[in-house]
């Protein structure tokens, strides 16, 4: 070969390596691109995550004040789930919510607006979660990070390496339903024996010997139903099922319960169940606050008098509910014969009062996050 030759078989050599370079600097752009993305995309789910994890906690502390009216308004519950969100932050700016009092989510590119609606959650129905169902029971909060203008304190997560390809903001957003009830342990009282006035006293509630019935207590599900069975009545008494509503105006009847007194000890004595309303002394439960539905007349004869539970082990007439007491459960006795507990009526509060009985006798509420 001359060396004109040689000359050519370099270049040509020399011109293949520099198409080799071309194609690795390609490929080095493509491939930080795709780390590049793969950090912002990962950044974002960081992001919805500490969103999600704002939501739930808003949820939780709305819905535990929500008060037994069927208000859409939930000042209370409203106020608490915005301060509990604003405690959170989603890369490192603090969670705002917003809150117009209105019930309709807003536009979630807008600023402010409303991001919380009260309503009814039943798994029974379609959708489980509606604002136009009562009773509310429910408190929705979104979180969101998607507002485009950088003066919000909702606005857009700023990305990293997306930068370079024209890619500045993404936007973020997690949601997040409590459900609300409230632990009603199976029991009903007579609101005119004068319960409202008395100091401790034990309560019967033997089902062997009618002589041992106290004239004022009784058990019940809550219901119409006479022929609702005990387990029922225990999965009120240990939680499993909770009322949502205050039966104000509603009619219940009284209900046989042979051996739920074992689970009204067993609920009583767990430090761990419905602590909020529990005095505790290490893992020693000395008193219980519950509620109580206060029942006066019978529901088919409105100007009778006499209280429950005489009718529990016969027609179990279905009694008026017309209030709620608040009372201390200090001793529950398991003892044949003897079954029953002491317990300390502390504050009564009628349907006919200016605010609501419950959220009058202000005892709390068991959120859950269900969605």
């Amino acid at each position: 070969m001359d060396a004109n030759g040689e000359l050519k078989s370099l270049r040509k050599k020399l011109n293949n390596k520099g198409i080799a370079v071309v194609y690795l600097a390609i490929l080095m752009i493509v491939l930080v691109g795709f780390v590049g993305l793969a950090v912002d995309i990962g950044y974002m789910y960081v992001a919805k995550g500490q969103l999600q994890n704002a939501a739930d906690a808003a949820a939780l502390a709305g819905a535990a004040l929500l008060d037994s009216s069927n208000s859409t308004t939930q000042t209370a519950g409203r106020n608490e789930a915005a301060k509990l969100a604003l405690a959170n932050t989603a890369t490192g700016v603090p969670v705002t919510i917003a809150n117009d009092y209105s019930n309709t989510l807003s536009d979630i590119a807008a600023d402010s607006g409303n991001d919380i609606t009260v309503g009814n959650w039943d798994t029974s129905q379609t959708p489980k979660y509606s604002t136009t169902r009562t009773p509310v029971n429910a408190l929705q909060v979104r979180a969101r990070r998607t507002v485009g203008s950088t003066s919000s304190a909702q606005r857009m997560v700023d990305l990293f390496f997306a930068k370079a390809f024209g890619w500045q903001k993404m936007g973020a957003s997690a949601s997040a339903i409590a459900n609300a009830t409230r632990i009603v342990p199976g029991i009903v009282l007579c609101s005119s024996a004068g319960l409202c006035s008395m100091a401790g006293q034990l309560f019967y509630v033997n089902n062997n010997d009618p002589a041992l019935f106290t004239e004022s207590l009784a058990w019940s599900v809550f219901s119409t139903d006479a022929s609702v069975p005990a387990s029922k009545l225990s999965q009120f008494i240990n939680g499993t099922l909770k009322l949502t509503s205050d039966l104000c105006g509603q009619c219940i009847t009284t209900t046989q319960g042979t051996n739920v007194i074992n689970d009204l000890d067993a609920a009583f004595s767990n430090p761990n169940f419905d602590k909020g309303n529990k005095d505790i002394t290490g893992s020693t439960v000395n008193a219980w606050r519950i509620r109580v539905p206060l029942v006066d007349y019978p529901c088919s004869n409105p100007t009778a008098s006499g209280c429950p539970p005489y009718n529990q082990g016969g027609n179990k007439e279905p009694y008026h509910v017309v209030g709620w007491a608040k009372m201390n459960i200090t001793t529950v006795n398991t003892t044949s014969n003897l079954k029953g507990f002491v317990g300390t009526v502390l504050q009564c509060a009628y349907c006919t009062d200016p605010t609501p009985p419950l959220e009058e006798l202000g005892l709390s509420l068991t959120a859950t996050l269900v969605q």
